[in-house]
């Protein structure tokens, strides 16, 4: 039997038939794509050459070969005045080639080019760009619902907003996405966020509360001062953070109501809401915290109360007899970094027989532990006098 036509040599001749195909398909695809983006990037220079002389982005665009004008008007970075010129003039002579490609995508290669010409019809102002983002939006493919996504967001106008609202309600795309287009929205929406709050799901109320947190309003505060009771926490804590963040005066009652709440995270974010509106009179009650069973929740009290300031010294000096050291010693740290510490230590340089001074101090570096008294002892004694100083030493011992 001849050796070259027996079924291994056959079999191993076609792998190398195979092998040889594959390689030099991709060499192939992969030299036009070189070439693609050299023409690509040498019709970027072009333009910029021709914009600094001319000036006038049309003019500069006249002549550049229409996958450089796609590419131009397609891509997110490129100045808008100058996309939107790319575009108009691209769709001056291929508007009907675009919008075809707008409409579906059957495989990898059109989805891409789809994703592209919604761009360019959008950022061009088409007429019938908001059908097709609308498609686009209820697509399945996730690629081209997050480019619909996007292009609305970027393109900013009320009715753009209406669709991604829409979209957040009905739960087409990952809802952090869209909220995260309508948040930088400048023109107002708030008429069309505050209905979110009375939606069945939950998550859509959570968005609707985190995205109304930028605007102010007696119905909105009234709004979200509601929904400190509601059944889900994440709406609760939405809600708190949202009233803090426009600092409403029912920000103070809804925090307060709050610090009891069973869930800690929600008890997190009233304690840091207290801090931010600054109250010094509900400085005892951000103290209680100290002592909660959750270790978040300690520390957000501890962050509150190093907001609220020295004006908390007095719940602060009373948390430093608790029974439970966690909450003696977060005090110490508190009033230590409120620079109450230091504030005595200087009271007691200028009067050294004062018992209350002395006696706070005691209480400071008693709770506070060996660290924190060093600390503030060394802050002090390089400025000390000869009697200070032996003060300091023997309120260390």
């Amino acid at each position: 039997m001849n050796p070259w036509l027996s079924s291994y040599t056959l079999a191993l001749g076609a792998i190398f038939l195979v092998w040889l195909g594959v390689s030099g398909y991709v060499i192939v695809t992969r030299a036009l794509f070189d070439v693609a983006d050299l023409s690509f990037h040498t019709g970027r220079r072009v333009l910029e050459r021709r914009l600094a002389r001319l000036g006038s982005p049309k003019a500069a665009l006249a002549g550049l070969p229409r996958r450089t004008l796609a590419g131009i008007a397609a891509d997110a970075s490129t100045d808008p005045e100058l996309a939107r010129a790319a575009a108009q003039r691209l769709l001056e002579r291929h508007s009907g080639r675009i919008v075809k490609k707008a409409r579906a995508h059957r495989n990898e290669a059109q989805k891409w080019r789809r994703i592209s010409s919604l761009r360019i019809l959008s950022v061009a102002g088409w007429e019938n760009a908001m059908p097709l983002l609308r498609a686009a939006l209820e697509d399945p493919d996730p690629d081209v619902a997050g480019a619909a996504v996007s292009i609305l967001g970027t393109l900013g106008e009320r009715a753009h907003a209406e669709l991604l609202v829409d979209a957040l309600r009905r739960n087409v795309f990952a809802r952090s996405r869209i909220a995260a287009q309508l948040d930088a929205f400048d023109v107002p929406i708030s008429d069309l966020l505050l209905p979110l709050l009375d939606e069945f799901d939950s998550s859509v109320r959570q968005w609707g509360a985190t995205l109304l947190a930028r605007y102010g309003g007696t119905d909105i505060d009234l709004a979200l001062a509601g929904l400190v009771v509601d059944e889900d926490p994440q709406v609760r804590a939405a809600a708190l953070k949202g009233l803090a963040r426009t600092k409403s005066r029912l920000a103070t009652p809804a925090a307060i109501t709050s610090l009891q709440d069973p869930v800690w995270f929600v008890r997190v974010h009233a304690a840091r809401a207290l801090g931010r509106l600054g109250h010094p009179g509900l400085a005892a009650k951000v103290v209680a915290l100290l002592g909660d069973e959750h270790w978040w929740v300690r520390t957000a009290a501890k962050d509150a109360l190093e907001s609220i300031g020295p004006v908390a010294t007095p719940a602060l000096v009373t948390a430093l007899r608790s029974d439970d050291r966690f909450v003696r010693n977060s005090a110490a740290e508190v009033l230590q970094n409120t620079g109450v510490v230091d504030d005595l230590l200087a009271r007691l340089s200028e009067a050294p027989d004062d018992e209350v001074a002395t006696a706070t101090i005691q209480s400071v570096f008693t709770a506070g532990g060996p660290a924190l008294m060093e600390a503030a002892l060394k802050r002090s004694l390089p400025n000390a006098g000869k009697q200070h100083r032996e003060l300091l030493e023997n309120l260390a011992l």
